[in-house]
């Protein structure tokens, strides 16, 4: 008698073996182009302005995504409010801090490198709650492809 392992170990197999439906591809096809115009919009380090919205709908329309889809996507790719905190800012200060350097320290010593932020900047950045860890900012890093 097989175990529930290999009897989901041949159901697997015997899906591995057949054809995928039409509505099956044309899924796997637009999750492809979703996560393409993903990539794009998160590469994208301009200004959000209409020039950019036309080019983003002329993309959408492009990868025919146009009709179901455009209100979404056009949603998700709308930058997100608030202020967006530097990692190479707050990666100085966690090593300035490493240091022993106070607050007040850190942000005099960032000025003179000509970079404007303030004791309360400089607290702000190193609110643990706002950020992953240093080691763990480390490590994406080097992970990431340059």
């Amino acid at each position: 008698m097989p175990s529930n392992n290999e009897s989901a170990y041949s159901n697997l197999v015997r899906l591995a073996h057949q054809p995928l439906t039409a509505s099956e591809m044309k899924t796997l096809e637009d999750a492809r182009k979703f996560r393409k115009l993903a990539e794009i919009r998160r590469g994208y380090k301009g200004e959000w302005n209409a020039g950019a919205r036309y080019f983003y709908s002329e993309l959408i329309q492009a990868y025919g995504l146009d009709d179901e889809w455009h209100e979404s996507l056009m949603e998700s790719a709308k930058p997100k409010p608030g202020r967006k905190h530097s990692v190479e800012k707050a990666l100085r200060i966690a090593l300035l801090k490493r240091q022993g350097l106070t607050a007040k320290q850190i942000a005099e010593q960032l000025q003179r490198e000509s970079d404007e932020i303030s004791v309360e900047g400089v607290e702000s950045y190193s609110k643990r709650r706002r950020k992953r860890s240093l080691g763990e900012v480390l490590r994406a890093r080097m992970k990431a492809p340059s």
